[in-house]
């Protein structure tokens, strides 16, 4: 049996020498060098290995035909998908919705991750700046990863607070 740290595990932006991943206060593993190339997609993909695994598990049970219900096997796989590869899915609603009817118009604007992406970097709230010498692409990265933490703690409360 396994004996690894449970999930969930999250992308740590906040140091200032790199990405960490994260269960609570433990640190699991870190990336120095926050940004270059892949490393974000590649923290993603470590940070999601728990919800992965237990994917997987799932999938793998189905399969070998255990009486389980198809549609949330299915949704436990795309969630972790979805975490590994950045994407909030349906957690990224549109940051100004539209009333009325919109279905002719393709393009929905600004979603709500790229507004809390902006809002980082308008803040400047970001531990890596311009005028420090990094990319803007760095800077961009690390907003987006604050972004995707700021949807998941959404996600977490929306039952509580949110419409």
């Amino acid at each position: 049996m396994n004996k690894h740290t449970p999930g969930p595990w999250f992308v740590d932006a906040s140091r200032q020498e790199g990405l960490a991943i994260r269960h609570d206060s433990k640190m699991i593993c870190q990336i120095p060098g926050y940004g270059v190339g892949t490393r974000i997609d590649d923290a993603r993909l470590i940070a999601a290995a728990p919800e992965l695994l237990e994917a997987l598990k799932l999938a793998d049970a189905m399969l070998s035909g255990s009486n389980m219900n198809a549609k949330a096997v299915e949704k436990k796989v795309r969630a972790a998908i979805n975490k590994a590869t950045g994407d909030a899915g349906m957690n990224n609603p549109p940051a100004f919705p539209l009333s009325g009817d919109w279905s002719q118009i393709k393009e929905k604007g600004m979603t709500l991750r790229d507004y809390f992406a902006a809002s980082f970097v308008k803040s400047g709230h970001i531990f890596k700046s311009i005028s420090d010498g990094n990319t803007p692409k760095l800077v961009a990265e690390q907003a987006y990863v604050l972004a995707d933490a700021m949807l998941k703690a959404r996600e977490t409360t929306q039952g509580d607070t949110h419409v």
